[in-house]
């Protein structure tokens, strides 16, 4: 059964058990007003003889005048007889028909609502009731449809995410962070390169492509110096280094080796680019890509290998090749939101493309 306010419209939904037989008056717990919530059926005003059995003594055998004959019409009508009152009753008030009963005069009306669970109304139990949803787990798969869904929809450079240390260096400091940076890129790339933002701009980037290959260039210059790798060679033939000293040939290094670094950095990640574009694998622009190949720099670092064989020489070079080109498909595919095949088909196309002009240039050379 369901009750309504006539004043406010609030209402709720009562079980009919629960309510007396002869209520039929409510008070709203919201705004106070009472009401009437239902009509009862009339009722004969019935009261039951206390003395059911009892015969009345006639006048003759009490010894009592006779009391005088009701006349025909009152004789007709049913006889209504008053219950006695019992001492110590006040004036007005009815004996307890029936012991253990409630009394059906007492009105229940004003405490019906609050009797039946302390109803409420409907919008103070939807600020403590969690939502459905919240409370059901939602699979991963969805969630990671709908970041997924997110971040195509979202511009490269809004995104937030997580800085790389080398780009928090107030937090982190220069080489904590570093250091941090390049564990992050060797132990977890994937992770690294979906949590960069895009933004920040070229700068930090660029800064630690850089320190790495200076840092190649320095220890390879200590090492031919010194004697411990054997000096380049051209067409077999030993390339002759300038006859300076330890000091010199470091500054030279220093000096020059930033800014080649720098052109050949820009360069690469021109080209790499171009390629993506046409591939349509383009979508955070030019700076992820450029952050792919400037923090894919990592397997530079194996160079710190004194190589004192052309067998070890070749093997480095060829794990370092693949280990970038490994990490620089990662980032892509992060940062660019594509897939591998397009990311690794914009790395390799470049060599092959520049391996194939080169054996038509030398297929094409006249010889003596």
């Amino acid at each position: 059964m369901i009750i309504t306010c006539p004043e406010c419209g609030f209402e709720r939904q009562v079980n009919p058990d629960k309510i007396p037989a002869r209520s039929q008056m409510a008070t709203c717990p919201k705004c106070k007003t009472k009401f009437k919530f239902r009509d009862l059926p009339e009722e004969f005003d019935f009261v039951p003889d206390p003395h059911p059995g009892a015969v009345a003594p006639k006048p003759e055998d009490a010894g009592a005048p006779s009391e005088p004959k009701p006349r025909p019409e009152e004789a007709a009508a049913p006889q209504r007889h008053e219950p006695q009152q019992a001492d110590g009753e006040q004036q007005g008030e009815r004996p307890d028909l029936l012991p253990g009963l409630e009394d059906p005069r007492h009105d229940k009306h004003e405490e019906l609502w609050d009797r039946l669970g302390g109803m409420t109304p409907p919008e103070e139990q939807q600020d403590h009731e969690p939502p459905y949803h919240e409370e059901a787990p939602i699979p991963e798969w969805i969630k990671r449809r709908e970041r997924e869904a997110e971040a195509e929809q979202e511009i490269p450079g809004a995104v937030e995410g997580v800085k790389p240390p080398f780009e928090d260096l107030e937090h982190f400091g220069f080489f904590p962070g570093l250091f941090e940076t390049i564990k992050r890129i060797c132990l977890a790339p994937r992770l690294f390169f979906e949590a960069m933002p895009l933004g920040n701009g070229l700068g930090r980037p660029l800064v630690f492509a850089l320190l790495i290959i200076v840092l190649h260039d320095i220890f390879q210059s200590i090492y031919m110096y010194t004697g411990i790798v054997p000096l380049p060679t051209f067409q077999g033939e030993v390339i002759q280094m300038p006859a300076i000293g330890m000091g010199s040939q470091l500054a030279l290094t220093v000096l020059f080796s930033p800014i080649s670094a720098a052109v050949a950095l820009f360069l690469i990640s021109g080209i790499y680019h171009a390629m993506l574009v046409l591939l349509r694998a383009a979508s955070g622009g030019f700076e992820a890509t450029f952050r792919g190949v400037a923090y894919g720099t990592i397997p530079v670092l194996i160079g710190l290998i004194p190589q004192v064989s052309d067998i070890i020489s070749q093997v480095i070079f060829v794990f370092a090749s693949s280990w970038f080109m490994v990490l620089v498909i990662i980032a892509w595919q992060a940062m660019h939101r594509t897939s591998y095949l397009k990311a690794g088909l914009a790395i390799i196309l470049p060599p092959l493309v520049i391996m194939l002009l080169f054996f038509a240039a030398a297929g094409s050379v006249p010889t003596v």
